[in-house]
């Protein structure tokens, strides 16, 4: 009806900030961390340290001299016992790194935004990026039948779309911006799983 319709229409006008600022912010999270892993030198030696130091145990093996190796082997260096039983191979190369790397050795402490983009959901922020286009749609469905009347603009007193229009082309700008960010977001995202070898499929990322 004429009533639902506006009705719904504010509810989506109510819906629409929250739902955009949830989803800026989570591409802003991503965004961040991404950065940080691609400006991390000392993550990049920590990297070469592990690859090289694998290299040297399997030297001589199937399993030596590779270019690269599989991420998910990181949780496992914490398991490895060093010969006498006393230390891991994590904590060795930590202390290598403290010890003959100091530049590097802290790479960690700059992941800032690391832990809160490892639980993030890219298909949560696809999700929110469409419902606030179903929104918008849901506000234009309302505008459109009254500005094609021949009052229009004035609208024999009626203020709704008056108030609605603005705010809707405005949302159309911010979405589209929003949109747009995802999108490169989502192309810096690709190419850092490419470089550290882990497929976007199965990336870890609570998807």
């Amino acid at each position: 009806s004429f009533f639902r319709r506006r009705l719904e229409a504010i509810q989506a006008r109510q819906g629409f900030d929250r739902a955009m600022n949830d989803a800026l912010s989570l591409i802003e999270t991503l965004s961040t961390a991404l950065a940080q892993l691609n400006t991390n030198n000392g993550l990049a030696t920590f990297l070469h340290l592990v690859l090289k130091v694998g290299n040297c145990l399997n030297e001589g093996t199937s399993r030596g001299g590779f270019n690269g190796f599989d991420l998910r082997v990181l949780p496992k260096l914490a398991f490895i016992k060093t010969g006498d039983q006393r230390s891991t191979l994590l904590r060795f190369l930590v202390g290598f790194m403290d010890e003959h790397m100091p530049h590097a050795a802290n790479w960690h402490t700059s992941l800032t935004a690391l832990d809160a983009a490892c639980v993030l959901s890219l298909s949560h922020i696809e999700n929110l990026l469409k419902q606030c286009k179903r929104m918008l749609q849901t506000i234009k469905m309302v505008i459109v039948p009254v500005r094609n009347k021949k009052v229009y603009p004035d609208n024999q007193g009626d203020r709704f779309v008056s108030l609605m229009e603005p705010f809707h082309d405005w949302a159309m700008t911010v979405l589209s911006v929003a949109e747009s960010r995802y999108k490169d977001t989502q192309r810096i995202y690709d190419s850092t799983t490419d470089y550290f070898g882990v497929r976007a499929d199965v990336v870890a990322l609570n998807e």
